[in-house]
């Protein structure tokens, strides 16, 4: 069994192609990353509010016991239910990332709770107080991040913030779109690269005009706001080339519908980024 196992390994036609091993890794990174990411954005806040508040704890407990729940019976039933509403090649990805979340929520929820617990605030100093000081403000600062979100929806000036960056965010989607269909349909370059050109030259247009008129930030450094604007839409980029990835290469779809959704989905990321890191108090 090990010399065939080896044999395959070493076979140059199994590190090629779209069924080689590099590209079905690669595939399994993104799916487990996005998965993660799905079940960090329910588990964590939801822990956080839990182990604040104490309210709900019930909800732990619930975690904890949906531990021991079969992986393949779950994966059987969510296929069975989304399978026949979903066409093509999504119809088995969609049912996999799915049941990946659900089963990273209860651990992901579980220790966010334990770690809010085991924080001391009348802790004295000494061995171990460093780390649970470093817990206690890394808890406090994702807890007051996510109700300044939330109380920053009460704010009529935010929405209309919101609206004039969804009109720059229109116009670097129409740039965005324009050069990724001249260089992608036009000059054949390869779809995830002209993702990232596409993507520069859309970012700096959107750059320029959110500093100049969205958050009316020229007060700050412009340099600064430059690397936090990037660093933020780097991040964007990233949700952007994985659902990508996903629709053109998993799923099969056009690339340049595929394209279009991705940038929409991203665009969350960036507002949230930009309004309360790079053109913030902090960034100015």
């Amino acid at each position: 069994m090990i010399p065939s196992l080896l044999s395959w390994f070493t076979d140059p036609a199994n590190w090629s192609g779209e069924d080689g091993i590099p590209n079905r890794v690669l595939e399994h990174v993104a799916y487990t990353a996005e998965a993660l990411v799905v079940a960090a954005l329910l588990a964590i806040p939801l822990g956080l509010w839990v182990g604040h508040t104490g309210r709900a704890r019930w909800l732990v407990s619930l975690a904890n016991s949906a531990r021991a729940v079969p992986t393949l019976g779950l994966l059987f039933v969510v296929s069975l239910w989304l399978g026949p509403r979903i066409s093509g090649d999504l119809a088995f990805v969609v049912p996999s990332i799915v049941v990946l979340a659900l089963l990273a929520v209860p651990p992901l929820l579980a220790g966010t709770y334990a770690g809010i617990q085991a924080v001391d605030p009348a802790a004295p100093a000494g061995k171990g107080a460093r780390a649970r000081d470093t817990s206690a403000r890394a808890a406090d600062w994702t807890w007051r991040l996510a109700r300044r979100i939330h109380l920053g929806t009460r704010k009529p000036e935010n929405w209309v913030q919101l609206f004039k960056f969804g009109v720059v965010g229109a116009t670097g989607y129409v740039l965005n779109l324009l050069v990724f269909g001249l260089l992608n349909q036009g000059l054949d370059v390869n779809h995830l690269l002209a993702a990232v050109a596409s993507f520069c030259v859309a970012v700096s247009n959107n750059f320029l005009l959110n500093r100049h008129w969205t958050f009316k930030a020229t007060e700050g450094h412009a340099g600064f706001q430059a690397a936090r604007f990037f660093a933020v839409s780097v991040l964007a980029l990233g949700v952007n080339l994985a659902l990508l990835y996903l629709l053109v290469d998993v799923a099969s779809a056009p690339e340049l519908p595929s394209q279009a959704i991705a940038v929409a989905f991203a665009m969350p990321f960036n507002f949230l980024g930009n309004k309360l890191w790079t053109f913030g108090v902090d960034g100015r």
